[in-house]
């Protein structure tokens, strides 16, 4: 599900001065609704989650504009202790825009701009679950010097610990049919609470697209994670199909490596309707390899 490494949203109040090039406000509203049956066939469980995401966005002139992410989780299915339950902000930013320079500036509550790729794979590979921060306060400034590179820096507080900073960069570069990105973090969202520095390269060819990331935490047991994965999209019965398969990869200087392989396909039944069919293999060192299969439903508007 989530959320674009670049950020979208706000910034500075004096904008809010300059003369509106609108003659009134632009407003957009889009959400989406989602459900995951999840079973676990060696444990025998089933999980059942039912989510959802509204979005208002708001333009108030061509430089200024506003976005708010409202998120549900139904606390009745959610057997995720880590996951805040009942209506909550996810995200509120501000956005002051510069085109001549082509620079955004944005303020606000937001997740940090790493993990470089959204993958097919409904269960994030690895690296994500450590690296990633969610409902940070800060600052973001976007950078496009020339139209194919994007320079992001952030900085501000960590989820909803004030008492945990957190700043970094990423670097995008566009060329033909290749993207690459390297992004660097002072403090990440895992229990491993030091920097990572990532890199990652996709290459979209015809109806394929091949990614590779690389993540390096800053811990003394040197705790790596590599992420490859290869897509293809096409058309049955006129039904917009892709299929994807993965492996991610933990590695430590005191412990075998993890591993975790994934095969999905999606399906898009409607516009706004999309069914997700998820199978992952996690393989931990010392337990039993555990095979969970996931079932996801959405509805997008």
């Amino acid at each position: 599900m989530k959320k674009n490494f670049l950020l979208s949203g706000a910034v500075l109040t004096g904008a809010m001065l300059m003369q509106p090039a609108f003659a009134e406000p632009q407003f957009e509203f889009s959400g989406e609704f989602e459900y995951d049956h999840v079973s676990v066939e060696n444990g025998d469980t089933t999980d059942d989650l039912t989510k959802a995401e509204l979005v208002l966005g708001v333009a108030i002139d061509e430089q200024v504009s506003a976005e708010l992410t409202i998120a549900a989780i139904d606390e009745d299915t959610d057997e995720d202790s880590t996951v805040d339950d009942d209506i909550e902000v996810d995200a509120a930013v501000l956005s002051y825009e510069v085109a001549e320079q082509n620079i955004t500036l944005q303020v606000g509550m937001w997740g940090a701009p790493v993990g470089q790729f959204e993958t097919l794979s409904v269960s994030d590979p690895l690296a994500k679950g450590e690296v990633e921060t969610s409902r940070n306060r800060g600052m973001v400034a976007i950078w496009s010097p020339v139209d194919n590179l994007e320079i992001t820096a952030f900085t501000g507080t960590m989820d909803d610990t004030a008492d945990t900073s957190m700043s970094g960069a990423n670097i995008a570069l566009g060329w033909e049919f290749l993207t690459f990105n390297i992004g660097q973090i002072s403090d990440t969202g895992g229990d491993i609470s030091e920097g990572a520095t990532t890199y990652a390269v996709k290459a979209e060819i015809n109806d394929f697209a091949v990614m590779a990331e690389f993540v390096e935490l800053d811990d003394t047991d040197s705790t790596e994670y590599t992420h490859y994965e290869i897509n293809y999209g096409t058309e049955i019965n006129a039904l917009p199909i892709s299929f994807g398969i993965g492996q991610s990869v933990q590695s430590q200087n005191s412990a075998a490596d993890t591993e975790q392989d994934t095969f999905t396909v999606a399906v898009e039944l409607t516009e706004n309707i999309g069914v997700t069919l998820d199978r992952t293999t996690l393989d931990e060192p010392g337990e039993d390899e555990v095979e969970q299969t996931t079932l996801k439903v959405g509805f997008a508007f």
